[in-house]
């Protein structure tokens, strides 16, 4: 459908970009007979192959033209979406943690004593700890509100830098964690987060726009199947009534 639509349009291949496709087809094998066994072995031909690479190039050449190019943001266009959204971008209060998960509670239990007897916590969490990141001394990085389990997140929020919390239960698992730093909310500058939103708003301008030439597309295919059917209806349907034909 997106190649009969392109050619509708006017859309032609680049005879060049054509050729360069072919000549990367060709250099893939070692001989022209490997080349040539290739294609009957997909039963083409070289004529057929190269419709249908000329076929992909008109299709990638009516995406870019239709799609891709018209979704492309210019940095006027960036700046001004930025200022009219201002306040959205703000990165929210977040703190660091160190974590160690335990199933088995007499096993946490254990570990919260060894670190309230002067053990060092990453040593502890590298050792006891059965998640991810006791590989990196239980060391979770900065989080905001909304990414940590509720149960740590209340007792985290909680806490002071240096401070370990109690033992935390939470969706089977015993957790105890070392409130390690503190940032609070500030706002991000437009260079900060112009990459980002140029990659943002772009593919959601590209979606908008595919899916708006798909919607058409199969629109005038749906028409053009309904023109035929009746058309062809109208050429079955018998003589009726008292009708004499060559009257």
């Amino acid at each position: 459908m997106q190649y009969q639509d392109a050619v509708a349009r006017g859309i032609k291949a680049d005879t060049r970009q054509v050729a360069g496709i072919m000549d990367k087809i060709r250099e893939r094998f070692k001989t022209k007979k490997e080349y040539t066994k290739a294609l009957e072995e997909e039963a083409l031909t070289e004529d057929t192959l190269r419709l249908q690479v000329e076929k992909g190039v008109i299709v990638q050449a009516a995406i870019e033209n239709i799609v891709m190019a018209p979704s492309r943001m210019s940095e006027a266009e960036l700046k001004d979406h930025y200022e009219k959204n201002v306040s959205k971008f703000k990165q929210p209060e977040s703190i660091r943690l160190r974590l160690i998960t335990i199933k088995d509670e007499k096993k946490a239990a254990e570990a919260l004593s060894k670190i309230r007897a002067g053990a060092d916590f990453e040593d502890v969490a590298t050792r006891m700890s059965e998640d991810a990141f006791r590989i990196k001394g239980g060391d979770i990085g900065y989080q905001h509100r909304g990414r940590l389990l509720p149960e740590i997140e209340v007792a985290a929020f909680t806490l002071k830098p240096g401070e370990v919390s109690k033992l935390i239960k939470a969706e089977g698992f015993n957790f105890i964690i070392r409130f390690e730093d503190k940032k609070a909310e500030y706002q991000l500058s437009y260079e900060e987060v112009k990459d980002k939103l140029k990659k943002d708003l772009e593919k959601k301008r590209s979606d908008e726009l595919r899916e708006k030439w798909m919607t058409g597309i199969r629109s005038k295919a749906k028409i053009e199947i309904l023109i035929k059917t009746d058309v062809q209806s109208m050429e079955d349907r018998p003589i009726e009534g008292n009708e004499t034909v060559g009257k």
